[in-house]
């Protein structure tokens, strides 16, 4: 999945960064007061997965969901969070390849 450079969350932007790494080894955070969702690229010496990248994503927009929405309990359960986005990653997939086999039919029509 490619990762957009920006996205919305209750109206605020927030823009999407790729840095190499971020502070104690962490794959992705998020601050949404900041409007900035951070990716690391790498974590110790290793390159995180595509896979990877996109679940850190969704992780992290699940994190600026719930801060949105005032669910702050929910927000800290990160049990919660990753299992709610590793779901979610699987439902927007399926979307996402059923748009394309859409596309690719209407284009041999």
């Amino acid at each position: 999945m490619k990762i957009p450079s920006k996205i919305r969350i209750g109206g605020q932007d927030i823009v999407i960064e790729m840095p190499e790494h971020l502070p104690d080894n962490n794959l992705g955070d998020i601050c949404v007061a900041e409007g900035k969702i951070r990716i690391a690229k790498k974590f110790s010496d290793s390159e995180q997965s595509e896979t990877s990248i996109t679940n850190t994503f969704i992780h992290e927009v699940v994190h600026g969901v719930l801060k949105t929405m005032g669910e702050y309990e929910l927000n800290e359960n990160e049990r919660f969070v990753s299992t709610f986005a590793s779901l979610l990653v699987d439902v927007i997939e399926e979307i996402v390849k059923v748009n394309k086999e859409s596309c690719s039919n209407d284009k041999s029509e």
